[in-house]
């Protein structure tokens, strides 16, 4: 199942990742995520949200032909910004930004 996840999701991002083939990186990532009905913000484990958006993103480059791996000589840096909070209804998604 967790194979299928992460074909599903490389696909879906496909047409997003760079063309060229990239060195060593630096990488930002914000979530942005719904608040409440009562437009409260909604309590959010950011990290469980990271390290399953961040495995299936640096896998999908490497598989992509983006990098050679995706180990900590060519990450150099992931940084995780601050959570950025919608309206209501809107669609959530997190936004990853490549540095070389």
């Amino acid at each position: 199942t967790e194979n299928d996840c992460k074909k599903a999701f490389s696909l879906a991002i496909k047409d997003s990742l760079p063309c060229e083939k990239l060195g060593q990186i630096r990488v930002d990532c914000q979530i942005f995520k719904c608040m409440s009905k009562k437009g409260l913000k909604k309590r959010l484990d950011k990290s469980n949200v990271y390290a399953i958006l961040s495995k299936y993103f640096f896998d999908s480059l490497v598989e992509n032909g983006n990098l050679s791996d995706d180990n900590d000589e060519v990450i150099q840096t992931e940084i995780i910004l601050p959570t950025k909070y919608l309206e209501y209804g809107s669609e959530e998604y997190a936004k990853f930004i490549i540095y070389d």
